[in-house]
């Protein structure tokens, strides 16, 4: 399951990088596959990987699928925390 694309960005660095590319052929080329980012109290995740579009045909992004819910709820048990109170700021920069 080997992604077309690669996320790059100098804007935010990723408080984990899970899994990245390096090109050195022609060139040099790098970029994240996925990244963990933190966010208020929480946490977000990008990915390239086609995890959806390969889920029930492919053991390998069914596995991934589980391996990621399993790491983003690794706190589960903790109580919630009030969002920060430039949320909305946040979420702009983002794009939201």
């Amino acid at each position: 399951m080997t992604p077309t694309n690669a996320w790059v960005s100098t804007e935010r660095i990723p408080e984990e990088v899970l899994a990245a590319t390096i090109d050195a052929s022609f060139g040099y080329n790098s970029g994240l596959l996925l990244s963990r980012y933190s966010l208020g109290a929480g946490e977000f995740f990008l990915n390239v990987y086609p995890i959806r579009q390969r889920l029930g045909g492919d053991p390998v992004a069914e596995r991934m699928l589980r391996n990621l819910l399993n790491y983003a709820g690794r706190n589960i048990s903790q109580p919630l925390s009030a969002l920060p109170a430039d949320f909305e700021d946040e979420m702009k920069k983002i794009g939201y």
